[in-house]
């Protein structure tokens, strides 16, 4: 990266770090900065620009409040584009619910939505080892909840969500899941745990009908569970004195096409354990 500092523009004007951070955003947006990869010095990067180091500095710290730039520190380290820049939507999203920018109802309607498209495009395109760790989330679950951990068993089954986000191989929805499930999880610390049993019995009968592919039967169960699982957190919320709106029930959107992966050579799931 040190040798294409021709790529970045020099600035002027007093508030020169506001172009440099626009720069080097629009350099990450469009891809000409990767993942992972580091900015030039900060001297010669400074000197590139015509500012000042302090300038160069202020500019890399507001991308680092937003998550688009990571400072090392060492004998290796430095400015780095990075490595996960899709948390910056979550955390901004979190942010939201916690200002009272968005309602948990409208949470709740996002996820049976959005869930909708992500049961149609996994159903699709789901590998075994997407189905090995659905799985194993689900055992996790049991587990904990058969040993009395309900807030662990809580945020285990808001990570069955991410994991079939992660099976759509759509990294669009996978960063979309991983806003709403924050922003579940946010909710579920403040409300406390999902005291129920009905979670495992739930799963059992969606991944029944995921590993089959049969879609309709697979987003039925899944609306079912968060229409569930929303009564149960606005009764949680009222004890505890807040008062979410409800939502109603909310259509599943049109069916998606979605580009099949390889074929698992899984056909069947075990609803037995």
């Amino acid at each position: 990266m040190d040798k294409n500092l021709s790529s970045f523009i020099p600035v002027k004007g007093r508030r020169a770090y506001e172009d440099i951070a626009a720069n080097i955003r629009e350099m990450v947006v469009d891809g000409r900065l990767k993942p992972g990869e580091k900015l030039p010095p900060e001297r010669e990067f400074a000197e590139h620009l015509g500012v000042g180091r302090n300038v160069l500095r202020e500019a890399l710290r507001s991308l680092e409040t937003i998550g688009l730039i990571e400072m090392r520190r060492g004998k290796w380290g430095g400015a780095f584009v990075a490595s996960r820049p899709s948390r910056v939507v979550a955390e901004q999203m979190t942010d939201l619910l916690r200002m009272g920018g968005v309602s948990y109802a409208s949470v709740i309607e996002a996820r049976i939505w959005i869930g909708s498209v992500v049961v149609r495009a996994a159903c699709v395109r789901h590998t075994e080892d997407d189905i090995e760790a659905l799985e194993r989330n689900i055992e996790e679950v049991e587990r904990l909840f058969d040993e009395g951990r309900m807030v662990e068993k809580t945020f285990k089954n808001i990570e069955f969500h991410n994991l079939l986000a992660a099976a759509t191989k759509n990294p669009t929805l996978t960063i979309l899941m991983k806003s709403l499930t924050d922003m579940a999880a946010y909710f579920a610390r403040n409300i406390g745990p999902d005291p129920a049993s009905t979670t495992v019995r739930s799963r059992r009968l969606f991944m029944k009908a995921f590993v089959a592919r049969d879609v309709e039967a697979a987003v039925k169960e899944m609306e079912a569970s968060l229409l569930r699982l929303h009564t149960v957190h606005v009764d949680l919320a009222t004890k505890k004195g807040a008062k979410p709106v409800p939502t109603s029930g909310a259509a599943s959107p049109a069916p998606t096409r979605a580009k099949p992966a390889p074929k698992s050579s899984r056909s069947k799931t075990d609803t037995a354990r």
